[in-house]
Order: C-alpha cells, then structure tokens, then sequence
C-alpha cells in the first residue's frame, strides 16, 4: 500500500466519524483569588456513541460543572 493510499483511507475513516464528535463547554466555579470565586470555561470533545443521544467524554472534562453545553459537528448548539 502506497502512502497516497493510505491517506486516502485515513481521509475516508475521519469523514465517517467525524459527525459524532462533539464539543463540550463546561463552566466551573473556581477560587481566581484569595477572595473571588468566579465562573471559569473548560472545554473538552466527546463522541455520540447512540442515536439517542448518549454521549460520552473523559471524567475531567465535565467533572464540578455547574453548566454543560455541547456543539455538534454541523454546527448546531444544546
């Protein structure tokens, strides 16, 4: 398999999947000072893994967020 055809079907794989990652936007409140405590943005990806909608992503990402929004691939926002 020559190098061209491999990117080829690195190229087909990714315009598979690609529709089901998403972004995810958390916001967290965090200490920013000795006396503030104030919304702070994270952002991480995620993958639709049924038609349904479950969607799963890394711990981390969405761990101590007080408000999680999602992007999908087209564009839309939930």
């Amino acid at each position: 398999m020559s190098l061209g055809d491999l990117e080829k079907k690195f190229i087909a794989v990714v315009e598979d999947v690609l529709p089901s990652v998403v972004s995810v936007y958390t916001t967290v409140m965090a200490r920013v000072d000795l006396f503030r405590v104030a919304p702070v943005q994270g952002m991480g990806s995620g993958v639709i893994v049924e038609e349904d909608g479950i969607i799963i992503t890394n711990a981390h990402v969405v761990r101590k967020a007080q408000k999680i929004g999602l992007q999908l691939h087209g564009g839309k926002k939930m």
